[in-house]
């Protein structure tokens, strides 16, 4: 009814009982409505299509069957058409001053709101950073807000990604590519040390992720400590012998240690799987 409090990510807690407060007062105000619908069907048709329009166009995504997203603004779109007919009901023999002394107010302060919230939408940055002041609670939105200043230019961008991927993890120590992310930000702000703690924790929930791995091992070579990258490297090879990107580490890190055999190996299996690979050929 009106653009208040919204969300790109809304703070939401699942019920899992009819019984607790909050889906009984939902249920209660639900049979209330439909009862109205029914009620009004003679007397205000108008109002009765309405309800059954607003909770129809609701019920392909947001009844019992599991949604990942069970809020979410975008779906009340087309439900919200059903808001013209209500008014369309209250209007019926009514004067034309009593209608826009009653609807003029309420369209202007839609209106100003509504600019207002779109002009957030012109700076991705603004519009994922009201989403964590709206729900901080809620991990996804320090998430995106990290990405935005890691794709960003700002003098500052890495540290800002850095808090934020660190806030998603606050709140969300299950999901893998956080702590790669965050791994990442650190290394290249040279902390090397957390950025190692970070890739570890995240190695120790998905032990065989690709890119995980993969960042442990460029770590070690970014921090200067090519055996702890080779060691790395040769572990990782172990379990997926067909990663040439762990091949052309490999062969980088056994270079530096002296290892001309271990690193023509390493780039020769490189160029023959990937012969545009200009790293290896230089390397060999």
């Amino acid at each position: 009814i009106l653009p208040l409090g919204q969300s790109l990510d809304h703070y939401w807690v699942i019920r899992h009982s009819l019984l607790e407060t909050a889906p009984l007062v939902g249920l209660v105000m639900l049979v209330t409505a439909l009862g109205l619908a029914a009620w009004s069907w003679r007397r205000w048709p108008l109002v009765s299509l309405a309800i059954l329009f607003f909770y129809l166009t609701l019920a392909p995504t947001s009844t019992i069957i599991p949604n990942n997203e069970p809020v979410a603004e975008h779906r009340t779109y087309l439900a919200l058409l059903a808001l013209p007919l209500l008014l369309l009901q209250w209007a019926n023999r009514r004067s034309w001053r009593m209608i826009l002394a009653a609807t003029l107010p309420w369209l202007l302060a839609a209106s100003v709101l509504t600019v207002q919230r779109n002009r957030l939408w012109a700076s991705e940055e603004a519009i994922w950073r009201a989403a964590t002041e709206a729900s901080p609670g809620r991990s996804r939105p320090w998430l995106q807000l990290g990405d935005v200043y890691y794709k960003s230019t700002a003098p500052d961008r890495l540290l800002q990604a850095a808090v934020n991927y660190a806030e998603f993890l606050h709140r969300n120590q299950t999901f893998p590519p956080a702590f790669l992310r965050l791994g990442v930000t650190l290394g290249e702000l040279g902390r090397f040390a957390d950025a190692r703690d970070t890739l570890t924790q995240g190695l120790r929930l998905a032990p065989g992720d690709y890119d995980l791995n993969l960042a442990m091992i460029r770590l070690e070579q970014q921090a200067g400590k090519p055996a702890a990258a080779l060691a790395h490297a040769r572990l990782w090879l172990s379990r997926q012998p067909d990663s040439l990107e762990a091949l052309q580490v490999q062969g980088d890190c056994a270079r530096q240690q002296g290892d001309y055999e271990l690193a023509i190996t390493s780039y020769r299996r490189v160029t023959q799987r990937r012969p545009q690979a200009v790293e290896a050929w230089l390397g060999l």
